[in-house]
């Protein structure tokens, strides 16, 4: 019983990594303005650009949407952000 609860621990803790590391990247990007504005992040894309399964984008993209860095779309999708003008000017100030 131990080493199953033990295997199961292991992989909600790499799953739980996984996620981190795509968000972080995820996130790196959106905010140097890597990804074009308005587009459909596509799991699967993006699951192959960092060389990860798309659970793990999948809780990225929930978790950026939920702290307003991705935008969800009302049939399903996450999209980058669309910035204006004035966003361009305090993201320039801020770095």
């Amino acid at each position: 019983m131990k080493t199953k609860d033990r295997t199961n621990s292991d992989a909600t803790s790499r799953r739980m990594a996984a996620s981190e590391r795509c968000y972080q990247q995820i996130r790196w990007m959106l905010m140097a303005a890597q990804t074009p504005e308005g587009v459909r992040l596509g799991e699967v894309e993006w699951a192959t650009k960092l060389g990860t399964h798309r659970a793990a984008v999948r809780e990225a993209f929930m978790l950026l949407a939920h702290e307003g860095s991705l935008r969800q779309g009302e049939k399903g999708g996450f999209f980058s952000p669309v910035f204006e003008q004035r966003d361009h000017a305090e993201i320039s100030e801020a770095r």
